[in-house]
């Protein structure tokens, strides 16, 4: 799960309100803290349900045939149809027959757009490749 900065700060006093709950002598306080926790969880979990249901499309563009050892343009397109930008983390899996590329990849999708995420492809080993991987 991904928190805003809001919601560190939400985490932060919740934490702040569970050790002066703990070290107030008033019993009332003692289980406070427990009320923005539980809207905390509760929000996350809301969240993580809405983000699951998005409905974001990925495909590869890239010409039918790559030569061996030749460096090969591609590019990653996602396609957002929902009303709202995201923000995509991906570690793109390459079949056996391409050199991996090795860092995690961001990219921003606008509301009811596709963008493209342009990668070079290194064919290491012959015969077709099955993508995804």
């Amino acid at each position: 799960m991904h928190l805003a900065h809001r919601a560190y700060v939400l985490v932060l006093l919740t934490a702040v309100m569970a050790i002066a709950g703990i070290w107030s002598s008033e019993p009332a306080l003692a289980d406070l803290w427990r009320i923005p926790a539980g809207l905390l969880l509760l929000g996350l979990a809301l969240e993580g349900w809405c983000v699951r249901r998005l409905p974001v499309a990925v495909r590869l563009a890239t010409a039918p045939r790559a030569f061996l050892g030749r460096p090969h343009a591609a590019a990653f397109v996602f396609a957002n149809a929902s009303a709202r930008p995201l923000a995509v983390e991906y570690a793109p899996a390459m079949p056996a027959g391409f050199e991996p590329l090795a860092q995690v990849r961001r990219v921003s999708a606008p509301a009811h757009a596709t963008v493209q995420d342009p990668v070079t492809l290194l064919p290491v080993r012959l015969g077709p490749q099955v993508w995804p991987a």
